[in-house]
């Protein structure tokens, strides 16, 4: 009885070695750049360091901060901005202009990295299901620093 050719990696028979050679490059892995697990722990460490969320109930109405970084974030169901700023304490705290009203108003006002922004949520109005914001650009009396505090 012909058994035919075992496979040495996982023991399956073929009955010619055309075959089998077929069969091997389904074990065979791609190539990949040297570089790219370099780029991995990169992409690793910039997730590793980005800086939390603001928190409206727990961190205030008012968001004042200097822009480090305007970066866009995709998930199942939208795209939403991720600024990320230097608050006046050096922290770094990131504002996610998802709420249509926050969206449109930085479409408007159009901050770039190394503007500061000032923030505050008006909370819901009356019967509305939505929230309302305020937002200035570059506002007389605040400076923030880019890199002192840093934190």
């Amino acid at each position: 009885m012909n058994e035919g050719i075992k496979c040495p990696l996982c023991s399956a028979r073929f009955a010619t070695a055309t075959d089998l050679a077929a069969h091997l490059k389904t074990h065979e892995q791609p190539l990949l750049p040297d570089s790219l697990e370099q780029q991995f722990k990169e992409e690793a460490e910039k997730r590793r360091r980005r800086s939390p969320i603001w928190n409206w109930s727990d961190d205030g109405p008012d968001f004042i901060g200097r822009i480090l970084d305007i970066r866009e974030v995709t998930t199942e169901n939208r795209t939403w901005k991720a600024v990320e700023c230097r608050m006046l304490d050096g922290s770094i705290k990131t504002l996610a202009v998802g709420p249509k009203i926050l969206t449109r108003l930085f479409e408007e006002k159009n901050p770039k990295i190394g503007d500061v922004i000032a923030v505050r949520n008006l909370g819901k109005p009356k019967g509305k299901r939505y929230y309302d914001f305020l937002m200035v650009v570059n506002p007389e009396g605040v400076d923030i620093p880019e890199e002192a505090g840093k934190k």
